[in-house]
């Protein structure tokens, strides 16, 4: 930023601030560097830009970055571990992806619910209230995490069990490069062949949760 020695503070954009005063914090090398909401009011272009020179910053300085911010895709983008604080207390701790794909912390659920999409829709959550009878069809949600997130599960399923799939909502992420994913489908097929399915899946490594049933002449649509 040379070229903007001789410019004073307030015709700098918000982007090249945040970059004179890690700067600044570098200066006087420190083994530790506190980011205080370093990416607040910044477009999502320049967000990247900040995110990638602290990135630069602890990689080629090898210098812990302590980064305190309420944007979860800020943690899930550069962070190696993250503590959730409640109220001034820590309500959970660990692994940015372990705390992301399995929170414990009904705060950290409320944070995370929107990147890894546990929320379900309006109207299935009223399917779901409504229940069915003789018994209808089960409602799933299928976590894939490390090594099973790689297996083709859903098209053995349908081919070994003779159960459709039907998939209501999904999303699949990576999280500090691991594979997430995190779908909800309704299982249509015999009562039998349903429970050999799940027993297959969580063979395979992967998390399954009866979330309920709906109505079987209702087939929803994903």
């Amino acid at each position: 930023m040379t070229d903007k020695r001789d410019r004073y503070p307030a015709e700098l954009s918000g982007g090249q601030k945040q970059r004179v005063g890690i700067a600044r914090a570098l200066a006087s090398k420190p083994a530790v560097l506190l980011s205080d909401e370093a990416t607040s009011a910044l477009d999502p272009e320049t967000t990247k830009s900040i995110l990638g020179l602290i990135k630069d910053v602890n990689r080629k300085l090898g210098l812990t970055i302590v980064l305190i911010t309420h944007e979860m895709p800020v943690i899930k983008e550069i962070c190696d571990r993250v503590a959730v604080l409640d109220h001034g207390r820590v309500a959970e701790q660990g692994r940015v992806f372990d705390v992301f794909a399995a929170p414990q912390a009904e705060v950290t659920r409320s944070f995370v619910r929107d990147l890894v999409d546990r929320e379900l829709p309006v109207s299935l959550q009223t399917r779901l209230a409504d229940g069915a009878v003789n018994p209808g069809h089960p409602v799933l949600r299928i976590v894939f995490t490390g090594a099973g997130a790689g297996q083709p599960v859903i098209a053995e399923v349908v081919r070994r069990f003779d159960v459709l799939l039907n998939i209501l909502q999904g999303n699949v992420d990576y999280i500090q490069d691991a594979p997430y994913g995190n779908i909800v489908v309704e299982a249509i097929g015999a009562a039998p062949n349903i429970k050999a399915a799940v027993d297959y899946i969580r063979n395979a490594k992967l998390t399954v949760e009866v979330l309920g049933h709906v109505a079987g002449h209702d087939r929803a649509v994903a």
